[in-house]
């Protein structure tokens, strides 16, 4: 699948000449653009590559490349990270359920409204996303990020958040160091809302997700990794 999408010929968001604690942005999504992917997020299958009793997180993937200023998504994708990158799940090659192509078109439209901001290259790219709600409740605590403090292993990272219902938590932390010590950005990101950041020189966390008040949890996001190649 060929999706038109002109990438903007401006310098990386992030020059050497921008410290690491700069380097993040924060931004909102048009409200009409979240609203036709909000609807797609309950048929969404558990992921299959959490550990036993860690049903709380549920997953579709999709990966392509920007090729002459085109997103050209792959008929089937694998995901992989290194042991040393993702402590929970890294070492394995991981399939997922593939993203339907009528959402890939709204995700296109997603990757247009963070290029000028975020994005801004020439250059070629490959291109991570994924879906993922995180659902809690009954007894049953959500982790966005069970593998703790980390980096992915991009380039740059956008999370953004499609819906949010009955969630305590699942607040945001940017940190300059593996140990989450020295924290460069703190915050509860709400829908609509997305934080991209270098992910070179930047470590994330996101903080369990609880029910705020008894009933159905879930925290919807939207994934976006980058390759500049």
């Amino acid at each position: 699948m060929s999706t038109s999408l002109i990438f903007a010929a401006t310098p990386t968001a992030w020059s050497d000449t921008v410290s690491s604690k700069d380097r993040h942005r924060t931004g909102l999504l048009p409200e009409s653009l979240v609203s036709r992917l909000a609807s797609s997020y309950a048929d969404l299958p558990r992921d299959p590559h959490m550990r036993s009793g860690d049903d709380y997180r549920y997953r579709a993937f999709a990966q392509g490349s920007v090729i002459n200023g085109r997103i050209e998504w792959e008929s089937e994708a694998t995901f992989e990270q290194a042991a040393d990158i993702n402590a929970y799940a890294g070492g394995q090659k991981r399939s997922f359920a593939p993203i339907r192509s009528d959402v890939l078109r709204d995700v296109v439209e997603v990757v247009d409204h963070l290029r000028e901001d975020v994005i801004g290259v020439e250059s070629d790219a490959l291109i991570g996303a994924h879906q993922i709600r995180v659902i809690a409740g009954d007894g049953v605590t959500g982790l966005p990020a069970p593998e703790g403090v980390h980096q992915d292993g991009f380039d740059i990272v956008a999370t953004c958040v499609i819906g949010l219902t009955n969630v305590s938590g699942g607040v945001t932390t940017l940190t300059t160091d593996a140990a989450g010590q020295h924290v460069v950005a703190q915050e509860s990101l709400g829908a609509r809302e997305y934080a991209a950041f270098d992910d070179r020189a930047l470590f994330h966390y996101v903080s369990p997700v609880n029910a705020l008040v008894p009933g159905q949890t879930h925290r919807d996001v939207l994934v976006l990794t980058f390759t500049l190649i």
